[in-house]
């Protein structure tokens, strides 16, 4: 599935949200998607950087030779904070992470759905594929905690000077 027809369900996703959150009441403190932007290492030689059009780099750093090579791959994601869910798609699927916690330098979630997308064509069936997500969120999602995975926030300077020293694939 191209990036375009992800776009779409993101904006789908975004458009659903914006009219559950305005009929639910939240008592915590709903976080703004601003609080995902950046990058983020999930574990070693692997970053996330969640970018401010959802879009997300992953990169990840082999080593072949004696020379680091990163790999770059693009996806869409949309961070929901008022669900506190984080919709990844990627290879033609639809990932949704619960966030568990999330501070200013570390990010744990658990996957708790996948849902394959390649076989849905426009933006009205994958607004239902949305609307979904969102009524299973309402019901609330068992989180598994053999299932969390924590990501570090990596500072952009550092970020840079990692990049600065691969040879960059696409």
């Amino acid at each position: 599935m191209k990036i375009v027809n992800l776009k779409i369900i993101i904006r789908a996703f975004i458009l659903i949200s914006a009219l559950s959150l305005g009929a639910c009441s939240h008592e915590e403190e709903v976080r703004s998607p601003a609080d995902i932007l950046g990058v983020w290492s999930p574990g070693e030689n692997t970053y996330l950087e969640f970018l401010d059009n959802y879009e997300i780099q992953n990169l990840k750093v082999e080593y072949q030779d004696g020379l680091s090579i990163g790999r770059w791959t693009t996806e869409v994601y949309y961070y929901e904070p008022g669900y506190n869910l984080v919709v990844y798609v990627a290879d033609n699927k639809a990932n949704v992470y619960q966030v568990v916690s999330m501070n200013s330098r570390k990010l744990t979630w658990c996957k708790v759905d996948e849902i394959t997308t390649n076989d849905v064509d426009g933006a009205e069936s994958l607004g239902h594929i949305i609307g979904d997500i969102i009524k299973k969120a309402q019901e609330g999602y068992h989180l598994n905690p053999e299932l969390y995975q924590t990501l570090i926030k990596i500072p952009e300077e550092e970020f840079l000077d990692i990049i600065d020293n691969l040879d960059i694939n696409i």
